[in-house]
């Protein structure tokens, strides 16, 4: 399955809607490391690159994007960390 730019670019406005636009859905990084655009492509292009079933930028995809921005925060107990694990992406923080 290919994905387009047009595509990754609609499912990274509307991530950024829901954690860190005008109008967010939750305020999930209130007290850390703000979240940018190029952040939110980075990590989807990254998971794009693994096996994972990509669900053409569902709320499942969404919420993995978030685990892998709160995991580069230091926070743990992801609630998608066996995805994570699963596709290669989790990366033990001290």
């Amino acid at each position: 399955m290919t994905t387009t730019n047009l595509e990754i670019q609609e499912f990274v406005d509307y991530v950024w809607d829901c954690y860190a636009g005008p109008d967010l859905t939750w305020n999930a990084f209130k007290d850390l490391k703000p979240i940018t655009k190029a952040e939110i492509k980075s990590n989807t292009e990254k998971l794009l690159k693994t096996e994972y079933p990509w669900g053409d930028g569902d709320s499942l995809d969404r919420e993995m994007i978030r685990d892998m921005m709160f995991m580069s925060r230091g926070i743990k107990g992801l609630e998608y960390e066996v995805g994570l694990k699963k596709y290669g992406l989790f990366e033990e923080t001290a």
